[in-house]
């Protein structure tokens, strides 16, 4: 009875830090999306969003990380490429463009 507790005791611990460790690896995995807080301190920082209302960069990171692609946004946020660059985000895409307007409506 006592080695049987101290079993299920075990492979209980064994369990939770096994799904504590692949828990931890999803987020921090090149697949994992930006996070959002961060991008959003990105974008407030950019020389373009200077005097931005706070609502609308929370917006826009919102439109980036929906429709800009998420190894491009990581290269933005380490300094390596301009938001410009980023696939899905450029002036020739339609959808983009769209959700920005609808932030900078928030402004109003």
């Amino acid at each position: 009875m006592i080695l049987s507790t101290t079993v299920r005791a075990l492979t209980l611990g064994i369990t939770t830090a096994a799904l504590a460790l692949a828990v931890a690896a999803c987020g921090s995995g090149a697949g994992s999306a930006p996070d959002k807080a961060g991008l959003v301190g990105k974008l407030a920082a950019d020389e373009n969003f200077k005097g931005v209302p706070g609502d609308v960069t929370d917006c826009m990171a919102e439109v980036a990380l929906k429709l800009g692609d998420q190894d491009d946004l990581k290269s933005y946020m380490a300094g390596k490429i301009t938001l410009e660059q980023v696939k899905g985000l450029g002036k020739d895409d339609k959808a983009a463009e769209a959700e920005a307007e609808k932030c900078t409506n928030l402004a109003d």
